[in-house]
């Protein structure tokens, strides 16, 4: 048996997404480089191994989502969610071969005789996107330094920021120095301080 492109990461359980389809709208706005991999048939059996892969189904057809529980023998779940994906992140999408005739629905049982490839999708920012992010970053951060330096004086425990990119919520004195804090959405877009 081959190698599979997962036998380089030790976690202790790998958690990925599926999905059954890719689309340029899951792309950050600010763009980047994107990879296209197609995954061999070691790499399909890895992902079958429960005890290694915890896998997040955004798969949102349930027909789809049942016969691929068939192909891998394991449950994904049907789950109609958005995906974007961020800097660096992996996205696996098995992608049905054929073409459908307009509005056509398959059954469990029609989509089983159509084949399947599995695909692992990445973005990764180009180096001068990472570098402007820094750059926003560092100066929200420095801004938000002196907000909090000044109300300090006032009491006053925190104040939030919104990220760049996403803008969620976040504490960006405290995601400066790695600290969580009770307004820190979970976003993961914001480059690592160099």
């Amino acid at each position: 048996m081959g190698r599979n492109i997962y036998e380089d990461i030790e976690p202790e359980r790998i958690r990925i997404r599926l999905g059954s389809t890719f689309s340029l709208g899951m792309l950050p706005k600010e763009g980047g480089n994107l990879k296209i991999k197609l995954l061999t048939e070691e790499d399909i059996d890895a992902l079958r191994d429960e005890e290694v892969f915890e896998i997040k189904s955004v798969v949102g057809h349930k027909a789809t989502a049942d016969a691929l529980s068939t192909i891998l023998r394991r449950e994904i779940a049907f789950n109609r969610e958005e995906v974007s994906l961020r800097d660096g992140e992996r996205f696996t999408v098995a992608q049905i071969h054929g073409r459908l005739s307009e509005g056509k629905v398959l059954s469990v049982e029609e989509l089983k005789a159509f084949p399947f490839s599995f695909f692992e999708v990445s973005v990764e920012f180009l180096e001068e996107t990472r570098a402007r992010l820094r750059r926003e970053f560092d100066e929200e951060t420095q801004s938000l330094v002196a907000q909090e330096a000044l109300q300090e004086g006032a009491g006053a425990s925190s104040v939030p920021n919104f990220c760049p990119v996403c803008h969620k919520p976040i504490n960006g004195v405290a995601r400066l120095f790695g600290i969580k804090s009770d307004n820190q959405a979970d976003c993961q877009c914001i480059p690592e301080p160099l």
